[in-house]
C-alpha cells in the first residue's frame, strides 16, 4: 500500500497515532476535555500542548464549571503555551457555551446511531463553538472515532505542497491557517488520496503527520516497525 512517499510503516504507525488521540469511552465528560485538549493544539507543538493539557487535568480544571469558577488559576496553567492569554479566553468561552449547548448530547446521539451526519456535526462545531477552528473541530470529531473529516495541520499542508498543490503553508506569525473554503478544499484532496491509498481520511492524515513531524520522538514507539 506504499504510495504518495507514504510506506506501509507510516500506515500502521497511523493506527497507533489514532488509538493514541481518541477518547475512551465517549462521554459527556471526556468529550469535554477533548475540546481543551483541541484548544490548547492550536499553533503549538506537540509536546508543549500535551504537557499543558496534562497541567490541566492535574489541577482538574476538567468540567465546565470548575474552569469556570476558578478563571485565575486556569489562566495560570495557561501561562507557559503559546497565546496564552487567547487561549485561556477560548477555553474559558468553550466552557460556558459547552455547559448550555446541545451539541453534546447531538454528537453522542449521533455516535450511537452509526457516526452518519459527521461533516454537518463538525462544520456546526466550527461555525458556533468557540475556540475550535475548522482543523479543531475535525480533531475533535476524530478524537471522538469519527474518521472521514480530516484535522488540515501544518504537516498536510506541507505534504500537499510536495505533491504540487498550491496551498499556503503558515507560520503562524504572519499567516494562519486555511480559510473555509480552501480548507474543504484541502480536505476533498486528501480524501481522494485516502480513498486510492485504501484507507479512512483520518488514518492518512494521522500517516502524514506521524511520518513527517516528530511524533515518533514523543512515545515509545520511534523504533515501531
Amino acid at each position: 500500500m506504499a504510495a504518495y512517499g507514504l510506506t506501509e510503516k507510516d500506515f500502521r504507525r497511523a493506527k497507533l497515532v489514532l488509538e493514541e488521540e481518541r477518547i475512551y469511552p465517549v462521554t459527556y465528560e471526556n468529550m469535554f476535555c477533548a475540546g481543551i485538549y483541541c484548544i490548547l493544539s492550536a499553533a503549538e507543538k506537540y509536546e508543549k500542548f500535551r504537557q499543558v493539557y496534562q497541567k490541566v487535568l492535574r489541577h482538574e480544571l476538567n468540567t465546565p464549571d470548575k474552569i469556570m469558577n476558578k478563571r485565575e488559576e486556569l489562566k495560570k496553567v495557561l501561562s507557559t503555551i503559546r497565546f496564552p492569554n487567547e487561549k485561556e479566553d477560548r477555553v474559558y468561552n468553550f466552557a460556558v457555551w459547552w455547559k448550555k449547548s446541545f451539541m453534546p448530547e447531538t454528537i453522542l446521539k449521533d455516535i450511537n446511531l452509526g457516526r452518519k451526519e459527521e461533516f454537518v456535526l463538525r462544520n456546526r462545531l466550527a461555525e458556533e463553538c468557540p475556540g475550535l477552528s475548522y482543523k479543531g473541530a475535525s480533531l475533535f470529531m476524530v478524537k471522538c472515532g469519527y474518521e472521514n473529516v480530516v484535522p488540515i495541520d501544518l504537516w498536510v499542508l506541507r505534504f500537499l505542497k510536495q505533491l504540487g498543490y498550491e496551498v499556503a503553508v503558515p507560520d503562524y506569525r504572519q499567516r494562519s491557517g486555511p480559510k473555509q473554503k480552501e480548507y474543504v478544499e484541502y480536505e476533498r484532496i486528501l480524501t481522494e488520496i485516502a480513498s486510492e491509498c485504501k484507507v479512512s481520511p483520518a488514518q492518512l492524515q494521522a500517516a502524514i503527520w506521524a511520518k513527517l513531524s516528530n511524533w515518533g520522538l514523543q512515545t515509545s514507539l520511534e523504533s515501531f516497525v
